[in-house]
């Protein structure tokens, strides 16, 4: 099975949570894939840090960087040469691929507490959920509280949302 993935989020000079997020699934993931392939798509080079090197059941692939990379280049991508399965660690998916995809959803704090967001972020973070929500077939949150509330906003996602909580690292 060839799993694909979005790693720009650990390819970032500045990681905040959803980037140290896929930095340590990256680190993680090789011990568990077997007979499994990882493909990482990337918009650049990886970093000096990024936390993967090609093998023989990693591949990164370097696209070229565009404005609406994710709708523009990895849909194309995906269309093209899919994995059997796509992941991405946020909520920004690409509409369409050849493939089933997965996406991470933490919080919709953004219609929770709509007051604490610009109205450009959460209207940007509204329209990703929306198209995330009609295009993937699998859902991941974090926690019984994200879960519960994005079932009360989403409820035709209930049979596809999972809470998997995060881990921690033993980096400091």
């Amino acid at each position: 099975m060839i799993i694909g993935l979005d790693g720009r989020l650990a390819n970032d000079v500045h990681k905040v949570g959803s980037g140290q997020f896929c930095y340590e699934l990256l680190k993680a993931i090789p011990s568990l894939l077997d007979n499994d392939k990882l493909r990482i798509y990337l918009d650049q080079e990886p970093q000096t840090f990024f936390p993967l090197k090609e093998r023989n059941n990693v591949e990164i692939r370097v696209l070229p960087k565009k404005k609406i990379w994710t709708q523009r280049v990895l849909a194309k991508e995906l269309k093209r040469n899919p994995p059997d399965i796509f992941y991405s660690p946020s909520s920004q998916t690409p509409l369409y691929g050849n493939c089933p995809k997965a996406c991470t959803i933490y919080d919709i704090a953004y219609y929770d507490y709509p007051k604490e967001f610009t109205l450009t972020s959460r209207t940007l973070a509204k329209t990703r959920l929306q198209l995330a929500i009609r295009t993937n077939q699998l859902f991941i949150t974090i926690s019984e509280s994200s879960k519960e509330s994005i079932v009360k906003m989403f409820p035709n996602i209930k049979n596809r949302l999972y809470k998997v909580y995060l881990g921690v690292s033993n980096e400091v």
